[in-house]
């Protein structure tokens, strides 16, 4: 019993990380989109982005692309994240069904 309930925690706490993971993929989806946004109304052709601590000119098109690039890959990690959490909540809900004849 104690083994079950330390590997349920386990679980828990698994599934808590993925979820933690899924908010801050959440938060960058959000900044890139914005950042897209204000691309978007941008003028002119040449744009700045920093690197380190220092500004590199850059054509908008190059940056537009690096941009909608990372947030494909946010996506998909998105996505790994979500499988990774229906399959934590199956085997959570799958041995409370289990435990629960077995205490009736």
């Amino acid at each position: 019993m104690t083994e079950k309930m330390s590997q349920e925690q386990m679980y828990q706490q698994h599934l808590q990380g993925v979820l933690l993971q899924k908010e801050a993929l959440h938060l960058q989806i959000h900044e890139l989109e914005k950042t897209l946004d204000e691309l978007g109304k941008a003028k002119d052709t040449e744009v700045f982005k920093i690197v380190g601590p220092i500004l590199i000119k850059t054509t908008k098109s190059d940056i537009e692309k690096e941009l909608n690039d990372r947030k494909e890959e946010i996506n998909l990690k998105m996505k790994t994240l979500e499988t990774t959490e229906k399959k934590i909540i199956e085997k959570v809900s799958g041995k409370t069904k289990e435990e629960k004849p077995a205490a009736g």
